[in-house]
């Protein structure tokens, strides 16, 4: 008995509380069963059930504390009362014929344990006993243990059972779950041609797990009322939940059919997916290179010929996917996105397809007083914003386009929306739709059909607006234009930070300062004045995303403007507040359960030893004039403990010299240091200028040569 106990005390100390099959001490039922075992005096039946119990963990013994099973000496355990279990061939059942008395009291917790396990009484044959359909879910080392309690010896179950249930097929299984045949213990899942089947027993933790509004897996599933089973045609929702299911109910069967070939099937579709584009390559910047996962969005709208909605989190390059779309297929492409992104779509095609958009346009809302109507008939690419739209209708209306973008398409979901019903009157103009948009659509079916409507007219019927599931629309959209991806998905193609300049429209900005002694007061006005623009920025980034933001400016009078126009979400945070807030402010955004997403901070306060890595994006309103500390202020979020990968953005002002001048030295001079600390070669004269303080008469030079 003390080698038995010797045993269980070896298993109990690495056992993880039976929160998975790792092999690390008890598992399932046996961890509960053993805290009661080493709690009490054993008598006879509790040694031989330690024994009996320990057969399954004879390898871990011996490969982690050398304990040799083979060697332990069987207890005794003398009773009248035993139950030898039998298969009956004819019924395919699972008999546990009694042999021996036992009292009245022992005889009504005997009764009680076969009703709780699930067994029937055969009056025939004076046993209980249990279908072949129930086998599967059936636990023999519990009705073991739960016997011994009440004095009664069971032997083991013949092999033939163990067979029969092993050979019980997904189908069967599905069958059994559906019919309420199993209620417990198993999950079935079967994938065919494309779309998974997922089938279990009622249970709360299931229930909650497959539910839509609980969110607990991050896809949609439908619940087939005609089959009882949910439903999906994605993959990754799948095996998502395969692995929340394995730690909620370790003990739990998942029967799986055709999942192991959907997982290959789509590894080589991804790997076919995610080569590069040659028709992009003709056209792509040769400083530049497509992401394996972009390669697959442009490969996605070339499959919808240019109609899709498109559900890329935000920072992954949508705008960049989009455009090597347009330039691989000869396309013309009105733009119609916030104000804030305006420039930005103009100036990422001149840089990244240099090649393809020689005309291109920004359809700013003081154009027309200034210049009339544009001719846009030549134009591959206009960019507007959404306000600004219908002044240039006659212009657009003339040109042939071909393709119109929606960037944060979310704008157009309702569809009373006067925006809605301008972009709906348009939509027949043009031959491809694509709308952008990192928010999921996964709350309002309303949202959903604007969208797809403007997209593909009839996609969905109103039957299916007014009856349909979510998560049966849901399907339906992954199936034909519908494509996402968030960060987590695509971290093994992402680099850990990237940097990209913002160009914003912003009026009060600073003139280029005339003295060296008036560069701080111009750099301060140009912080201020750029302050609603980034707060305008920051709030885009919220609403398509679920990204937490880190915003620095060197002006306290320009984040204490940021911070108002945000509003409720932003923390403030400055060296003028006294130490104890300034760490509770710290503290209260690197909480995940905190409403505030945003923090906003003058970046002297903020120079050294904090760690903001909840943010994912980090926004400089102005720029120090040292690029040394710019890397050192986005440190605060792109350090240890970072899981996802950083966006870094610069706001420029690209119309004024001063704030332009000054974003392309500290660019030129952040490229530098980056190339020195990834060990490359600098010239002497490189490594001189990197080292000096930016001049006026530098600035300056920049007009100059332009």
């Amino acid at each position: 008995m003390e080698k038995i106990l010797e045993a269980i005390k070896a298993l109990a100390s690495v056992c993880d509380g039976a929160q998975s099959r790792d092999g690390q001490g008890f598992n399932g039922y046996d961890a509960s069963y053993v805290r009661i075992l080493l709690n009490k005096e054993w008598a006879d039946r509790d040694a031989y059930n330690a024994w009996r119990m320990l057969r399954k963990y004879r390898v871990q013994l011996r490969e982690d504390f050398g304990i040799d099973y083979d060697a332990l000496t069987p207890p005794t355990y003398s009773t009248d009362v035993v139950i030898k279990p039998t298969f009956n061939q004819r019924w395919g059942s699972l008999m546990m014929p009694m042999q021996g008395r036992v009292s009245r009291e022992t005889f009504d917790k005997y009764i009680s344990i076969h009703k709780e396990l699930g067994f029937k009484f055969d009056g025939e044959a004076k046993a209980w006993y249990m279908k072949k359909n129930d086998i599967p879910s059936y636990n023999h080392d519990r009705y073991i243990q739960m016997m011994s309690e009440i004095g009664v010896l069971v032997e083991d179950v013949p092999e033939e059972v163990v067979q029969q249930s092993e050979q019980l097929s997904v189908t069967e299984v599905m069958n059994d779950i559906t019919s309420k045949r199993i209620r417990s213990g198993y999950v079935a899942i079967k994938c065919s041609n494309g779309k998974f089947c997922i089938a279990f027993p009622f249970t709360t933790e299931l229930v909650e797990l497959f539910s839509n509004k609980a969110g607990k897996i991050s896809g949609i599933t439908e619940f087939n009322l005609e089959t009882k089973m949910r439903e999906t045609y994605d993959l990754e929702t799948v095996l998502e939940a395969i692995e929340k299911i394995k730690v909620m109910l370790p003990d739990w069967i998942i029967a799986t059919e055709g999942v192991e070939e959907a997982i290959e099937k789509k590894r080589q579709q991804l790997e076919a997916d995610r080569k590069p584009l040659p028709e992009v390559a003709k056209y792509l910047n040769s400083e530049y290179q497509m992401f394996p996962y972009q390669n697959e969005g442009v490969r996605h709208l070339v499959k919808t010929d240019g109609n899709s909605l498109f559900g890329y989190e935000c920072g992954l390059g949508k705008t960049i996917m989009t455009l090597a779309w347009v330039a691989a297929q000869g396309k013309r492409a009105l733009v119609v996105m916030p104000k804030i992104m305006r420039r930005t779509w103009v100036a990422e095609a001149i840089r990244f397809f240099p090649g393809y958009f020689s005309k291109v346009i920004e359809l700013r809302p003081d154009f027309i007083k200034k210049n009339g109507m544009p001719n846009l008939s030549e134009v591959v690419l206009a960019s507007v914003n959404y306000e600004s739209l219908e002044k240039f209708l006659p212009a657009i209306e003339h040109a042939g386009f071909d393709t119109i973008i929606i960037d944060e398409s979310h704008r157009m979901a309702s569809p009373k929306a006067k925006i809605t019903k301008l972009l709906m009157s348009m939509r027949d103009s043009f031959r491809h739709h694509i709308l952008l948009s990192g928010t999921a659509v996964k709350n309002k079916k309303i949202e959903l059909f604007t969208q797809t409507n403007f997209i593909q007219p009839g996609l969905f019927s109103k039957n299916e607006l007014k009856m349909g599931t979510i998560g049966g629309c849901w399907n339906k959209l992954h199936r034909t234009i519908y494509i996402a991806r968030q960060k987590k998905d695509v971290l093994p193609d992402l680099p850990e930070k990237t940097t990209q300049i913002i160009d914003i429209e912003v009026s009060g900005m600073p003139s280029m300062p005339s003295n060296f002694g008036d560069m701080g007061k111009a750099k301060t006005q140009a912080a201020v004045a750029k302050a609603r623009a980034t707060a305008e920025f920051v709030q885009e980034i919220l609403d398509s995303s679920d990204s937490n933001c880190l915003v620095f400016s060197d002006s306290r009078e320009a984040v204490e403007k940021i911070a108002t126009l945000l509003g409720e979400v932003a923390i403030l945070h400055h060296g003028e507040l006294s130490i104890d807030r300034r760490e509770s402010a710290k503290a209260e955004f690197q909480n995940d359960t905190s409403p505030k997403r945003v923090f906003v901070t003058t970046r002297q306060s903020l120079a050294e030893g904090a760690t903001l890595t909840r943010a994912d994006k980090v926004i400089f309103n102005d720029l120090p004039w040292n690029p040394a500390n710019v890397t050192q202020a986005d440190s605060r979020a792109h350090r240890i403990g970072q899981k996802k990968c950083v966006n870094v953005y610069w706001m420029t002002v690209p119309d004024n010299d001063w704030d332009a001048n000054i974003t392309d030295i500290i660019r030129r001079k952040y490229d530098l240091s980056k190339k020195i600390n990834e060990g490359k070669q600098v010239t002497a004269e490189e490594q001189k200028w990197l080292s000096q303080p930016i001049t006026l008469e530098e600035i300056k030079n920049l007009t100059s040569k332009g």
